[in-house]
């Protein structure tokens, strides 16, 4: 009797409910967190949040940065002007071209305004009576006179020379903007004596437009480039990379051209050819810069005309 209670109780608690979920909540319990765990997961929590709220607190800086440099006086000026131009210059000899953004070895402003170099206005206009069969400009930078004068209509040919890939990528993206024909424009790399004297034909009337920041010194050399004593030839000297030029590159073509030197001359806050309330109450501190071209010291050119140009085109 007693070993069959013995069973039975052992049967009992095989099938006790105690017994049978002790397993399974031994499967289920996690490990104990120990103290050093728990506070490398807080750490890294706060850390996280301390992370973005530093990226918050840069773009709050960011953002109010460039909300002050937008007020900036100088930058309303500049959006002010943009907004009367519409992407067309307001003045001087290319009035009404449709001009780009992107800008090389140069500044825009001056040129929306119409007064970029505006001391050679004169000088272009004696080049029309000149009415050149082919213009040639070296250094053309983006394509301001290389377009401006196929714009005008001064020539119905034109060869550009600018080392730059970017310029020379500009110049064809103003031309485009322009509808200027491809025909009239070729846009070459840098200029060399040997594909200037290709590019000087004897039998055309040729006008040369350079701007090479110096290296005039060795393409304006009449004796290595046959043709030039023959041109007309448009030069902004540089004599603060070599001192002298001027006179070097006068005493070449002394004989063979008539030389007239053209001096930079300062700008005026009436230049400015928009109507505006908001740049009219600007202080000119604020106002002129949009007139200046920014250059390291005040600049000059040589415009020479050959002497074996007969009638009222040797002027």
């Amino acid at each position: 009797m007693d070993r069959v209670c013995a069973t039975a109780r052992q049967d009992l608690l095989k099938c006790s409910p105690r017994r049978s979920a002790r397993p399974f909540r031994d499967r289920r319990r996690s490990k104990p967190i120990k103290s050093y765990q728990r506070y490398n997961a807080e750490y890294g929590k706060r850390l996280g949040i301390t992370i973005a709220c530093v990226k918050q607190i840069k773009n709050v800086k960011t953002i109010l940065s460039r909300l002050a440099g937008s007020l900036h006086p100088y930058r309303i000026a500049q959006r002010r002007l943009a907004k009367h131009a519409s992407s067309r210059l307001l003045g001087g000899p290319f009035v009404g071209m449709k001009y780009i953004s992107e800008i090389y070895g140069s500044v825009l402003w001056p040129k929306l305004c119409g007064t970029y170099e505006r001391e050679l206005n004169s000088t272009l206009h004696a080049m029309r009576e000149i009415r050149p069969e082919r213009i040639i400009n070296v250094g053309a930078g983006e394509g301001y006179y290389a377009i401006g004068l196929l714009f005008t209509d001064m020539t119905q040919e034109l060869i550009a020379f600018e080392a730059s890939p970017d310029g020379r990528k500009l110049i064809s993206k103003l031309a485009e903007e322009n509808l200027i024909n491809s025909n009239r424009l070729t846009v070459n790399a840098a200029c060399n004596q040997e594909n200037l004297a290709l590019s000087l034909i004897p039998t055309k009337r040729t006008v040369i437009i350079m701007d090479v920041e110096g290296y005039e010194d060795v393409l304006l050399n009449p004796d290595k480039v046959k043709g030039l004593a023959d041109a007309w030839l448009l030069v902004e000297m540089h004599d603060f990379y070599h001192p002298g030029l001027t006179d070097a590159i006068i005493d070449r073509f002394r004989n063979s051209h008539k030389i007239t030197r053209i001096n930079q001359e300062p700008r005026r806050r009436n230049e400015i050819p928009v109507d505006d309330f908001i740049l009219d109450i600007l202080p000119d501190y604020y106002v002129m810069p949009l007139l200046h071209e920014f250059r390291p010291v005040n600049m000059h050119w040589l415009w020479m005309s050959p002497n074996s140009a007969c009638g009222p085109i040797a002027r």
